[in-house]
């Protein structure tokens, strides 16, 4: 992967503040509440993967959840490969795929996610997002998530609950246009989304080829960048707009450094 595609996390936080005048917006993925006690969005796959085989196999032989054991993961993968009809381990279809595959019915699924926001209180990270918006640094919050976690920090009553391709597409040219119009000038921190969701991607792509000065900025988990991240942040700088990946310790480290070093 092209070294000029990263961003130092030094030189993210002195970016940040360098342009504390400006404006930035802050989008969030499933990865944002794991220290807040919900589950990943790779947890919730393995999940529906047991479900599945549990269901379909005829293999009543217990296996222990696969989110504590390799050997349970190598059997249902194994069984759901040979089956010819389920996306390819690790590969960005699987949590659309298996969420409507294992709960085809609406309710169903929103009864599943609910049960994981049970009882759980947003962590520190969320705090200090809230805070950055009270001194006026985050004006706005984006969320891919199903937790509410965003709307309890901040005291607020609205949760959408978005998970499967043909949910988030259903509202897409709306959140396509409100993106494009929010930042022809205004900067865009992503933390904790894997990038895994073709509309949104898509979504992303058409708002930073237009015509403007917002920035990007991708904070991972990790040095490694995933084809789809890689291609949005070469697309954008070959639109004229600047768009970074920046390696990073997760949420909560971002936002306690970014309260630090700008305060």
């Amino acid at each position: 992967m092209p070294e000029n595609l990263y961003l130092e996390f030094d030189a993210f936080l002195r970016s940040i503040k360098q342009n504390l005048d400006g404006s930035f917006g802050v989008l969030l993925g499933a990865g944002a509440s794991i220290s807040s006690g919900i589950q990943s969005a790779n947890d919730c796959i393995w999940d529906w993967k047991f479900l599945i085989y549990q269901s379909l196999s005829g293999n009543q032989k217990k296996l222990v959840d696969p989110k504590k054991s390799d050997l349970s993961k190598d059997i249902i993968q194994k069984w759901l490969d040979v089956q010819g009809k389920y996306p390819q381990l690790g590969s960005p279809e699987e949590y659309s795929f298996y969420a409507e595959a294992s709960y085809p019915i609406d309710a169903d699924r929103t009864k599943y996610f609910e049960s994981l926001c049970n009882g759980k209180s947003p962590y520190v990270g969320y705090k200090l997002l809230c805070l950055l918006n009270k001194y006026g640094i985050v004006k706005s919050v984006w969320s891919t998530n199903f937790d509410g976690l965003v709307e309890r920090a901040a005291q607020q009553a609205n949760r959408t609950l978005k998970n499967t391709e043909k949910e988030l597409d259903s509202q897409n040219s709306e959140f396509v246009s409100a993106l494009r119009r929010y930042f022809v000038d205004k900067n865009l921190i992503i933390i904790g989304y894997s990038g895994r969701d073709k509309s949104l991607m898509s979504a992303l792509k058409e708002a930073f080829t237009d015509k403007g000065a917002g920035r990007l900025y991708w904070c991972g988990y990790g040095k490694d960048i995933t084809p789809e991240i890689a291609d949005l942040i070469q697309t954008i700088r070959s639109a004229g707009r600047q768009a970074f990946y920046i390696d990073t310790n997760g949420f909560d480290n971002v936002m306690l450094s970014l309260v630090k070093f700008c305060f």
